[in-house]
């Protein structure tokens, strides 16, 4: 699963580890898709 440190921005896949293996941040959050979706308004 693709994962994206706040600090760095770099993208990694997460392994056994919950640290940026770029600069040890221990903040993450999971890479959205870049896909928009379009919703029509009423």
């Amino acid at each position: 699963m693709e994962h994206k440190c706040l600090k760095c921005k770099k993208s990694f896949n997460l392994e056994d580890r919950i640290r940026c293996p770029f600069c040890g941040f221990r903040v993450l959050v999971k890479a959205r898709v870049p896909i928009v979706k379009k919703v029509k308004a009423r």
